[in-house]
């Protein structure tokens, strides 16, 4: 199977390891060692291609296709650079390049699915440059630069884009049944390269929590990101009215109260008949509150006890106390504001085992924690952002959903396989026609019939893929 190329790389593996070890030349020599076993691989998966070529080429050619000219191409793949030879097929001026589909790859891409997908996940945790860094250290055959990286993450807000198109219209729907459906929600100030901030609209939805032995647990949790704060609630609503029949579920909602993220804009989220909406002032926000108001620190406990027996005599008590300590005009207005916020929020401080609610209390306040991945992803080291923005927001959002690989892999777009290849194969399109209609302006309907009695193969095989998954998807 292998030639001589292949021996030869065998033999240089073993003289490197004859050479002397030191204590300064035993990283350079086991590098080189890798660098080999690099070529190695790279020559086997060559092998390997041009064996599997000829198979997948006669399946094109029995259905008509004709070969063309073989090119040369060079792949970032995590294993290394690889050069590989394809021969492409041609059928009613549509090409294909059998091998590249095989491969996931592409036209234009220059790096595999594998690499860009170890981009995301890097991602998720390093900027761009240290992305790249990573990936030069654990893949030495490598190369990448920072700004490749940014063009791989970028990508990937179209891809989510496409999902999002397909859940809408063609999601699954559940229908779950459960006693209580938790809903926090909080906003993310970033930098932007023009020197403003830009906020993150960030929810997350669960169904509360649950104790395995000492271990608390987030049950079915389900981040939303985005830049834009109604398009991202707007992404909450279609989840919870595709996932959840909530006519008999208490749904709890708890923000810091700010705009965009009070008791009204939760409501709005939600159908007419659902058992009962409990609205929650997170608790951080207000000892946050309590500490930037009560100048005399002393009476910071005084003022928890009270909010936490939901007792407002003794809130009020609590507050006379600070005004009789009031010295300035600052601390008079210091007073007014914090009055004026305990009592415009109090229906929503009452505690939690007063309001006979299912589940554990600590099913709410999670949004601190959670956000914290973000929060350091996207703030730290004077962070300033451009287009990438909301790509790697959702990048985060989908590895904390576990859903990054399925979107990065793009598994959805299966259900539309069908359709997309006979399109191809009658020439009408050279590329992928997902979600083609949406995208262009309305125009007079079509008034092509369909013969159900004598219909064309084509339609044909659609009806017999339509009738074996008509009850999976959602209109169709």
């Amino acid at each position: 199977m292998f030639g001589k190329e292949f021996m030869d790389k065998i033999k240089k593996i073993a003289q490197i390891m004859k050479k002397p070890v030191d204590e300064a030349g035993i990283v350079r020599k086991e590098q080189e060692i890798m660098d080999t076993f690099s070529e190695i691989n790279a020559t086997i998966f060559c092998e390997v291609l041009n064996e599997i070529e000829e198979e997948v080429l006669s399946s094109y050619l029995a259905q008509g296709y004709v070969k063309k000219q073989a090119v040369e191409r060079t792949i970032q793949f995590p294993l290394g650079p690889v050069t590989y030879i394809r021969t492409p097929v041609e059928k009613n001026g549509s090409t294909i390049y059998p091998i590249d589909q095989l491969l996931g790859i592409e036209p234009y891409e220059r790096y595999s699915k594998g690499t860009q997908y170890l981009v995301h996940q890097l991602n998720v945790h390093l900027s761009y440059r240290n992305s790249a860094t990573a990936l030069e250290i654990t893949c030495p055959c490598m190369s990448i630069g920072k700004d490749t990286v940014g063009r791989i993450v970028k990508g990937f807000k179209e891809s989510y884009k496409e999902y999002e198109m397909y859940e809408e219209e063609y999601g699954e729907l559940e229908n779950r049944e459960v006693d209580a459906v938790y809903i926090e929600g909080d906003g993310l100030f970033v930098s932007t390269q023009d020197g403003m901030k830009k906020e993150i609209a960030h929810f997350v939805v669960h169904e509360g929590v649950e104790k395995t032995g000492k271990r608390k647990q987030v049950v079915e949790k389900k981040h939303f990101v985005g830049e834009s704060h109604q398009k991202t609630l707007q992404d909450v609503q279609n989840y919870l009215y595709r996932t959840y029949d909530l006519r008999e579920t208490i749904v709890i909602t708890n923000s810091d109260g700010g705009k965009g993220y009070t008791n009204t804009a939760f409501q709005s989220l939600l159908p007419a008949k659902i058992k009962r909406h409990e609205h929650f002032l997170d608790r951080y926000h207000v000892t946050r509150k309590l500490e930037e108001r009560v100048f005399v620190a002393e009476l910071i406990p005084i003022f928890q006890k009270a909010i936490n027996g939901y007792s407002f005599s003794d809130v009020s008590a609590a507050l006379d106390t600070l005004e009789s300590y009031a010295e300035t005009d600052v601390h008079e207005k210091h007073i007014r504001k914090l009055r004026a916020y305990l009592r415009r929020n109090w229906k929503f401080l009452k505690p939690y085992d007063m309001r006979e609610l299912p589940g554990e209390k600590e099913g709410i306040g999670i949004m601190e924690s959670e956000q914290r991945y973000i929060t350091y992803r996207m703030k730290g080291q004077g962070k300033h952002w451009g287009v990438g923005l909301e790509a790697t927001a959702k990048n985060i959002a989908c590895w904390l959903n576990g859903t990054l690989r399925d979107i990065f892999q793009k598994t959805w777009r299966q259900a539309f396989a069908l359709d997309d290849r006979l399109k191809q194969e009658q020439g009408k399109t050279g590329k992928s026609d997902y979600f083609h209609d949406e995208q262009e302006e309305p125009s007079t309907p079509s008034t092509y019939r369909i013969n159900y009695n004598r219909p064309d193969p084509a339609t044909a095989e659609k009806m017999k893929w339509y009738s074996g998954y008509s009850g999976k998807y959602r209109g169709i």
